[in-house]
């Protein structure tokens, strides 16, 4: 089965919770390691991701008053990156994609639901405003490869995870993937 995150990007955060420890133990009963130079794990449990990453990676929580360690795996499909504030055309997206060896995702990768979930960058990061400062990333509208017609495309919203339809000269931000 697929867990999160399963898609990845420089600057993503998140926090190990109490579900990921033994009954009645906390971030602060650990010390924790990380083996991959991408994935930064502080005292707390927050997971970072500092740089493109690999397929798949294991956190190790060691228990401060001895006993077995606890493994979280990471399992990383499919890394972003976005072009920052850069308002473009679609072709313009496009190519920023192309160019960077990376490819412009569908309308359904970005979001595949309504609610949050595996598989698409916004079902599993949510508004992608958080990770501005950190990642680049916009509350905005987002091109897709989806096309609408002849003359327009979907985009998506990284801030709600609606669909939209825009022309193809019209301005949104780029972000583009990679499978890992």
């Amino acid at each position: 089965t697929t867990t999160f995150p399963s898609q990845g990007f420089t600057g993503a955060y998140y926090q190990l919770n109490n579900d990921n420890f033994a009954p009645g133990k906390t971030a602060a009963d650990y010390e924790f390691s990380s083996s991959a130079s991408w994935v930064d794990v502080d005292a707390t449990g927050k997971v970072t991701f500092k740089n493109v990453g690999s397929n798949s990676e294991r956190i190790t929580a060691t228990p401060k008053s001895g006993g077995p360690s606890y493994v979280y795996e990471i399992r990383v499909k499919s890394w972003w990156v976005n072009a920052g504030e850069a308002f473009m055309i679609y072709s313009l997206a496009e190519n920023f994609c192309s160019s960077n060896g990376y490819t412009l995702p569908r309308a359904n990768y970005l979001n595949h639901c309504s609610s949050r979930g595996i598989g698409s960058l916004y079902s599993e990061w949510g508004d992608m405003g958080h990770y501005t400062t950190d990642a680049g990333f916009q509350s905005n509208m987002y091109w897709s490869s989806s096309p609408a017609n002849s003359s327009e495309q979907y985009v998506v919203s990284l801030a709600t995870g609606d669909q939209s339809v825009f022309e193809k000269l019209g301005f949104a931000y780029a972000t583009c993937y990679k499978n890992l």
